[in-house]
């Protein structure tokens, strides 16, 4: 197709945890209604949940406020 392929963006731990972080705690998302389920937001349950079996060395002010921010934008993408 004659198109480069982009080099991957650039990582560390920090952004990596965080990450993983989201993913497993999306994972436990629950849902209400029948045939049009809404996705309800993540919980603090839901990240402690996660840090209780992966534990990181990171404020939890800060992945507090990261995971919510990740998710609302996750929840207003899915909800268009």
């Amino acid at each position: 197709m004659g198109l480069d392929v982009p080099d991957e963006p650039p990582t560390d731990y920090i952004i990596n945890a965080l990450l993983n972080i989201f993913y497993l705690a999306a994972r436990s998302r629950r849902y209400v209604g029948g045939m049009g389920a809404v996705a309800l937001p993540l919980t603090v349950k839901d990240i402690s949940d996660v840090l209780f079996a992966h534990p990181v060395y990171l404020s939890r002010t800060v992945i507090d406020s990261v995971i919510f921010a990740l998710d609302n934008l996750w929840l207003e993408q899915n909800r268009r």
